[in-house]
């Protein structure tokens, strides 16, 4: 078995944003899913949980998005 390091980039409970949500809603982490060598982050808005991969969020939010 080959060992890999795998990059944490958000920690559970940390808030980030969807970088294409054009309504750039914050969106808490709530837990990590490992799938083969990809980090999947779970977050959650208004009580809705969805998947992402850690390039697809950033915890600076775009507020030229939420203005157009």
């Amino acid at each position: 078995m080959k060992k890999k390091d795998i990059y944490v980039k958000f920690e559970i409970g940390e808030m980030v944003f969807c970088k294409t949500d054009p309504e750039q809603y914050e969106r808490q982490v709530t837990g990590m899913l490992l799938r083969e060598s990809r980090l999947i982050y779970k977050v959650t808005f208004n009580s809705v949980e969805d998947s992402f991969y850690g390039f697809e969020l950033t915890s600076d939010e775009d507020i030229l998005k939420r203005l157009r």
